[in-house]
């Protein structure tokens, strides 16, 4: 087996480096990666490769990952997520873990701001210098933007063009990445001293060739191997091939004696049934798949138990779809359920959260507000960082609507201080501005619906 075969991700990254050596010239200073929906990991995966002690390229690479809510607010929010490494314990580990030394004041920055100059020059002029004042370095610093959230794509590619078009300091670069069919950033990409790199990683072959390395008689591999036609039969629609893959994929996790394997292609089955509108046979599936592991998810397997809270998710989708809300409210519930008891709290949350929405679709609203503070509960069970990138916000501003309401005082101003900390003093506006990015009537369903 030849090296590729071996480790088609590593391949992939060498390919990256590749093309950047072939498209990125001298006199560039933005480059934007042109991916597929598949890529954009390898993007991520590529830049923590070139940060990291292993970067095999000239450059020096960082990435400033501010949201993206306001364009007023968000040149002062990139310059503080760039002051923060300077000013706490935190983001000094993380500079040091790069290796980098560096002679550099970033005071004189910040009484910058405070004295109300403009923050996006500042944010220049700081970056160049500390790019000039790498202890041994005299190449470029290449600065990757990736808001970690992005409420309106189009108004952040509208204020990143305005903020690259005056042109970039002549140490740095900027990285940046556009999908395919969506392509927001072409303007950016047509400034002067710009560059587009098509990726072309093929991920589904990588994919394959991770999925099906290994015995081809062993069981683990076969279900592998079944997993990836089913997905080849569903993106062709082909519902008679995906009934004899999906039940091959089930006939070869039972062979393999673990019950997640087998739940796990009965819920993948279950999924391609469910993504092909053939809801009757999909919600047989997924039955099956939740009266496979809730036993050995009661007794402590912890795989089943991950299996099976996905199960309930799955279910949860599918009877959405259709409208049937007391079900969906059922299945939410048990997902919620099964989660808090499994300790996984981003899950309860989110199985609590989708519970509560099912109960407003049909009228139940006391036992909606009763959903939205086991909700509330589970997420306050994560750190701050982690409550802000997931749906705790939504769920928070929820049941503050329903706590005013209800005149429940202490609850209200418990939700206040918690949104405060994780969104700062205009977290009413920031969530007014998320729910408006996202369409009327889109209920967000489980994150792994759409990765079958």
């Amino acid at each position: 087996m030849s090296f590729i075969e071996h480790n088609p991700i590593s391949h992939r990254i060498d390919l990256m480096r590749a093309r950047w050596h072939q498209y990125v010239q001298p006199d560039v200073q933005i480059i934007r990666w042109l991916v597929e929906p598949d890529e954009v990991q390898m993007v991520e995966g590529f830049f923590r490769l070139e940060s990291s002690p292993h970067g095999q390229l000239p450059e020096l690479f960082l990435k400033l990952a501010t949201p993206f809510y306001e364009e007023q607010a968000y040149e002062n929010a990139m310059l503080e997520e760039w002051l923060h490494r300077w000013e706490t314990p935190e983001g000094q580990q993380e500079l040091q873990a790069t290796g980098i030394t560096v002679q550099y004041n970033a005071a004189q920055y910040r009484q910058a701001l405070n004295a109300g100059h403009d923050a996006g020059k500042i944010l220049w002029k700081a970056l160049e210098d500390f790019a000039t004042n790498i202890s041994g370095f005299d190449g470029k610093l290449v600065l990757f933007i990736w808001p970690e959230e992005c409420a309106f794509p189009k108004k952040w590619a509208s204020w990143l063009q305005q903020f690259l078009e005056p042109g970039i300091p002549p140490h740095l670069r900027v990285m940046l990445f556009d999908v395919k069919k969506q392509e927001y950033l072409q303007r950016c990409a047509a400034l002067k001293h710009a560059t587009t790199i098509p990726a072309n990683l093929n991920m589904r072959e990588a994919i394959r060739q991770i999925a099906t390395s290994g015995n081809p008689h062993n069981p683990t591999v076969q279900f592998n191997q079944c997993m990836f036609n089913l997905g080849d039969a569903l993106s062709r629609r082909k519902l008679r091939e995906v009934h004899e893959w999906g039940q091959k994929a089930v006939a070869a996790g039972n062979k393999s004696g673990q019950i997640s394997l087998e739940a796990t292609g009965v819920i993948g089955y279950g999924s391609a049934l469910f993504q092909l509108k053939e809801y009757p046979d999909a919600i047989r599936q997924l039955e099956r798949a939740v009266q496979l592991t809730s036993q050995p998810a009661q007794t402590g397997d912890m795989s089943a138990g991950g299996v099976l809270v996905q199960a309930h998710a799955f279910r949860g989708a599918v009877y959405y779809r259709t409208r049937s809300w007391k079900d969906a409210e059922i299945a939410y519930r048990q997902m919620g359920e099964a989660a808090t008891q499994l300790q996984m709290p981003v899950m309860a949350m989110e199985g609590w959260r989708q519970a509560a929405h099912a109960c407003e679709k049909h009228g139940n609203r006391k036992q909606a507000f009763e959903y939205f503070q086991h909700a509330y509960k589970a997420g306050l069970g994560l750190d701050p960082e982690t409550r802000k990138v997931t749906a705790f916000p939504l769920v928070a501003a929820a049941l503050h609507l329903q706590a005013k309401a209800l005149k429940e005082t202490a609850l209200q101003q418990d939700i206040e201080t918690q949104l405060q900390q994780i969104l700062g003093p205009h977290w009413e506006q920031q969530i007014r501005n998320y729910k408006a990015s996202v369409p009327k009537g889109n209920r967000p369903m489980p994150e792994m619906l759409a990765n079958h």
